[in-house]
């Protein structure tokens, strides 16, 4: 399907990212068509330093597991993918979950499994309202968003999603590599349906060599998560199918 189809016509695409990576590997492959007739604006959220007393107790044998990468490193890893994909970027100064704390440092996500919930139901995370208000402040009133669906349970990733349901705007979206992949694709329409989201899976052509190379720009993660561009090349084309596309989940 063109990649213009299901959008709003000109509408500017702001692509809702929880965290430094998510929407260019998610969606990186359909943005040079896009940008053809459009702007698209990426849009950060957790991207904020730890506190100077959380960023000391990360060398902690205990809290090693919460250390992603500097993060000002990270920014400018999100800023260089962006660029190459001719898209703005914009963060919203967030701090990821694992690196949320109290003012005495008593961390919001005490352990690994804590960084996990559901975008519904009773265990669903609550959308701060600082947040809600950078985001809302940001937004042209004919913005079209593309927001994560929350597939995996990763708590900024259901903040993402359930703030996106807030907005005025019309919204589509986007299932999270490397959360998701094809053969998943029974449990996401599960998902789909619990969530009461009126929404088609509809697949777009896709730029494969512009969103690997935006892509390989999150070099920390690369190597953190898939130990090489290899493995992560791998995993980005078993995520994009035999024929590369992205996928969405238009509400149009």
């Amino acid at each position: 399907m063109n990649s213009t189809a299901r959008l709003v016509p000109d509408a500017r695409l702001v692509l809702l990212s929880p965290h430094l990576d998510d929407a260019v590997w998610s969606l990186g492959g359909a943005v040079p068509a896009w940008r053809r007739d459009r702007e698209v604006t990426i849009v950060t959220l957790c991207d904020g330093d730890a506190e100077p007393a959380v960023a000391a107790r990360l060398t902690e044998p205990a809290h090693r597991w919460r250390a992603f990468g500097g993060v000002a490193a990270r920014r400018d890893e999100d800023a260089r993918a962006a660029a190459m994909l001719g898209c703005a970027r914009i963060g919203l100064g967030h701090r990821d979950a694992a690196l949320r704390a109290s003012p005495d440092c008593e961390f919001e996500c005490p352990a690994p499994d804590a960084l996990f919930a559901a975008p519904g139901g009773a265990g669903a995370p609550t959308v701060p309202d600082a947040l809600e208000a950078r985001l809302r402040a940001l937004l042209r009133p004919d913005d079209q968003v593309i927001a994560p669906l929350g597939f995996g349970g990763h708590v900024d990733h259901c903040i993402a999603h359930l703030l996106a349901r807030r907005l005025p705007h019309t919204v589509a979206y986007y299932a999270e590599f490397p959360y998701y992949a094809p053969a998943h694709a029974a449990t996401l329409a599960e998902q789909v349906r619990a969530l009461g989201l009126a929404a088609m899976p509809v697949a777009l052509e896709c730029d494969w060599p512009a969103w690997v190379d935006a892509s390989l720009c999150y070099r920390s993660q690369v190597i953190r998560l898939f130990g090489g561009r290899a493995r992560f090349i791998d995993a980005l084309s078993a995520y994009a199918g035999d024929t590369p596309r992205c996928l969405i989940w238009s509400t149009r």
